[in-house]
């Protein structure tokens, strides 16, 4: 599978960066640079996949899997292919022997500090003890901040995908069903349209909604409740991740003026961005037309207001204070302040794309209106 990574775009950050070398061994980035996929790696994070990648020799991809899986997904320029058996070597000693092997044992190399377990970081540390070891986590993510035409169009079927998944699964929905029947019907359509995996399919009724990040329950929709879901998959290589909320049968008043206003605040800051920005100043932007529309102030839970969105599903940038990166074409974030009212959660998430002009959404498909289910 194909992403936007170049490998002479890393090299030459490599340079700029002082460095000999990088050593990739993130699910992400791993993703992101060969284009393997092996659904193990994600949730066995001791089976690693490692990528060295020299500034000026060939790269040498280290996998704990058989040949012919690794040479049938990996890229055009990944020629040196080695697989080792787990238990029979450990993935660091082997790494260790790898950058000996290629005279790096001395050099400056770059490493994703936040990715590698504590024990294998000392391990590495101690079998290479004259590396000069530096993170370069920051580098791949600047990588990647910025979308190929490839990497849109992508992130486009994975988000068309998932608003229809919801969609369908909310015309089938009923008075009395229940969260995990709706959750289902949203996980069927999410596979029929092409969905490789499911990160998560919250759905949450009424007095369930702040709840974040729960698993579906037992609890059963009854007339003019609120349900709120957030949906986030994977389609091939890239990600998705959508939020709705929708009434059973009619809207409460209160309720639905605080959905049309939050509606106003969206509509309102989304005009309002442009290149250039920084991203750090959208969340103030945000909280100052809470109490323009006469919300209540954001919980502590919701400071993010957005994020990046690509190989993963919370990539950077991430919309909060402390983010200087400005604004630039290409980049593809999800914006996502939700309100509070009376014990309540209701939210919108969409994802939006930078253009050269300003920032629009990924695909005008996303329905801004309040969402009924029929009683």
């Amino acid at each position: 599978m194909r992403t936007g990574f170049q490998l002479d775009e890393l090299r030459t950050r490599l340079r700029r960066a002082d460095l000999d070398a990088a050593v990739i061994t993130s699910v992400a980035n791993i993703r992101y640079t060969t284009g393997i996929v092996i659904q193990s790696h994600q949730v066995l994070p001791l089976r690693l996949m490692m990528l060295i990648v020299p500034v000026e020799d060939e790269p040498v991809f280290l996998g704990c899997e058989t040949r012919e899986t690794l040479t049938s997904q990996a890229a055009d320029w990944l020629c040196d292919i080695r697989c080792y058996r787990e238990f029979d070597v450990s993935p660091i000693q082997l790494l260790s022997d790898t950058l000996m092997d290629m005279n790096l044992q001395e050099s400056r190399l770059g490493i994703e500090t936040d990715a590698l377990v504590a024990s294998f970081w000392e391990q590495l540390r101690e079998l290479c003890p004259r590396a000069k070891w530096r993170n370069v986590g920051p580098v791949m993510d600047r990588m990647r901040m910025v979308k190929s035409t490839l990497e849109i169009e992508q992130l486009r079927d994975a988000y068309t995908g998932t608003v229809a998944s919801i969609a369908e699964a909310f015309t089938a929905t009923r008075v009395g069903d229940s969260e995990r029947e709706i959750a289902r019907r949203i996980q069927r359509g999410l596979v029929e349209h092409g969905a490789d995996q499911v990160a998560f399919n919250i759905v949450v009724i009424e007095d369930r909604t702040p709840w974040a990040h729960p698993p579906p329950g037992d609890s059963r929709l009854a007339a003019g409740q609120i349900v709120r879901v957030d949906v986030g998959a994977t389609f091939g290589l890239y990600c998705s991740d959508v939020g709705r909320t929708a009434a059973v049968g009619h809207w409460r008043p209160d309720v639905r003026q605080a959905f049309d206003s939050l509606r106003l605040v969206r509509e309102t800051i989304v005009p309002s961005l442009r290149p250039g920005m920084r991203i750090g100043d959208i969340q103030p932007k945000i909280m100052q037309l809470f109490p323009r529309f006469g919300l209540p102030e954001p919980s502590l839970h919701t400071m993010l207001m957005g994020h990046g969105l690509g190989i993963e599903i919370h990539e950077p940038p991430i919309i909060e204070p402390s983010t200087d990166t400005e604004l630039t074409p290409g980049m593809v974030l999800n914006i996502e302040p939700d309100v509070r009212p009376d014990g309540l959660c209701l939210a919108h998430e969409n994802t939006f794309l930078v253009t050269d002009e300003n920032v629009e959404l990924l695909a005008p498909l996303a329905n801004d209106s309040p969402l009924l289910i029929d009683g």
